[in-house]
């Protein structure tokens, strides 16, 4: 395996574990020593995937492991990006473990034998580099999700104890919310126009050549698109909204296992 891979691994165990640190003891150095492991993580998961792609001629998606991996260094990129931009510090005990387990299980994966996947066509290359960009941003949504819902549980019971007070207010949860699917949406759908366009030129329809893998990640789409319609035409907000993107994400993982995998 990887040293460079193996490396990065462990500053994203040793900065995830910093983050679960930082919100049990409100501590700020803890908070700044998880973002430094995470982003030295994730200069080492650079290097280490572009070393791939320099040895194999490609981008990183000629085998599951490649796959996997990339989405690890999306998600933890996506974590970065967020923390740098809505400040809202928390949000490293949540994203962190996604981008983390996503790394563990890629361990597991095979990375010798490349797939038939042709990783050189640059309009695959497209569909997989968005879809795994817009995946990471809605896991920044999905974890901005379950912060608000537990702030707004905590708000109503008058159970603003411990941890809790230093809590993101649901408002800055939902900008972080919006701004995630905003960023995310326009990724996902040229993601899969990029599909469409290399699956109509190789086998002269939209779905490529088995449409079982296929379907759910139209559906996913869908549901994206009924959030961000919902909230740009008709001003949702609040809980039910912020459920229904928490169940959407399941449901683009689930899909994302019988799409790629």
């Amino acid at each position: 395996m990887n040293t460079l891979m193996i490396l990065s691994a462990i500053c994203y165990f040793l900065g995830m574990t910093k983050f679960f640190m930082h919100m049990a003891v409100r501590k700020n150095g803890f908070f700044y020593m998880a973002t430094l492991m995470i982003i030295i993580g994730f200069i080492l998961h650079t290097a280490m995937l572009f070393t791939l792609s320099a040895e194999t001629g490609h981008a990183p998606y000629a085998n599951p492991f490649g796959q996997a991996s990339f989405f690890a260094w999306t998600t933890m990129g996506a974590l970065i990006s967020a923390i740098l931009y809505f400040r809202v510090t928390h949000i490293g005990a949540f994203v962190s473990p996604v981008g983390f387990l996503i790394m563990f299980y890629s361990f597991t994966l095979p990375s010798g034998d490349p797939s038939t996947t042709p990783t050189t066509e640059f309009w695959l290359t497209m569909h997989f580099t968005l879809g795994f960009l817009a995946l990471s941003s809605f896991a920044v949504m999905f974890s901005a999700s379950v912060m608000y819902l537990m702030q707004e549980r905590r708000l109503k019971s008058h159970q603003l104890t411990g941890w809790f007070k230093k809590m993101p207010d649901l408002d800055t949860l939902d900008n972080l919310y919006y701004g995630s699917l905003i960023f995310g949406f326009p990724l996902i759908t040229v993601g899969y126009g990029s599909a469409v366009i290399w699956s109509w030129s190789k086998f002269g329809n939209w779905y490529g050549p088995d449409l079982v893998r296929v379907l759910p990640f139209v559906f996913v789409w869908l549901l994206y698109a009924v959030l961000i319609s919902g909230r740009l035409l008709f001003k949702w907000r609040g809980h039910k909204i912020t459920l229904f993107g928490a169940l959407a994400f399941g449901a683009a993982i689930l899909s994302l296992g019988i799409h790629v995998y």
